[in-house]
């Protein structure tokens, strides 16, 4: 029976390596620079190591990779990951045209608050206005207008981030960022048709919205890491 500390993953593809190395913390990957690799897998490794900011000229001469079979061309399975990350590609979109058209929107909704506001100027606090088919004080009114300024530019911007931020993810963990942007699009569009009923070309985009992240998330599963192996 082989020593635990004999017992290492085998990875076979790129993209295996890849994601081995990416769960490693500091001292795993350096750890496993002490291991036989085959250049491009040590090539990857060198990579991840200098991201964590460790001083690459301290790492030891690296064992031969004599023995070691290359590593292998992107399988199926790597391909098809890729192609999920690319349709992730959406969610970005979405961020940035939620951040823009929300930025846009926001502004000149600003300014029909400020005409609004204007009109109110110099009129005594509780006197009756009718604001949106609603009669209200001038102070309420006030008050309505300057939180509708703020709203807008509130909700647009956060949707954005939130999306960016499902986009980032994606990059790591494509499926669970799938299925999340997928759910918060589709909720929060369904709210909004409740109250403004969307045009044709806005309906054709959001379908096909939905129908990409569909794919991808059907086209996703979960990465699995390679069986353990003995060595020696």
């Amino acid at each position: 029976m082989p020593h635990p500390e004999s017992t290492r993953l085998e990875p076979t593809s790129e993209e295996d390596y890849r994601r081995w190395f990416r769960g490693m913390d500091t001292m795993q990957l350096v750890d496993t620079w002490e291991q036989p690799l085959p250049p491009r897998a040590r090539e990857l490794l060198l990579a991840e190591i200098k991201k964590t900011g460790y001083r690459i000229k301290s790492l030891p001469e690296p064992p031969s990779s004599e023995g070691v079979g290359p590593v292998a061309a992107a399988s199926g399975e790597a391909q098809a990951a890729r192609s999920v990350r690319a349709r992730s590609g959406w969610i970005l979109t979405i961020g940035l045209l939620q951040l823009l058209v929300g930025t846009w929107i926001g502004i000149a909704n600003a300014r029909a608050c400020s005409e609004q506001l204007a009109a109110l100027e110099g009129r005594a606090g509780d006197e009756r206005v009718e604001l949106e088919g609603e009669e209200m004080e001038v102070r309420a009114a006030r008050f309505t207008l300057r939180l509708q300024q703020i709203a807008v530019f509130a909700v647009s911007w956060t949707i954005g981030v939130l999306f960016l931020a499902l986009y980032v993810w994606s990059r790591y963990y494509p499926r669970p960022a799938l299925i999340t942007a997928l759910a918060t699009f589709v909720v929060i569009h369904v709210l909004e048709a409740m109250f403004d009923p969307p045009s044709l070309p806005r309906m054709v985009f959001k379908v096909l919205v939905v129908g990409t992240l569909m794919a991808a998330v059907l086209a996703s599963k979960p990465w699995r890491r390679p069986a353990a192996r003995a060595v020696g």
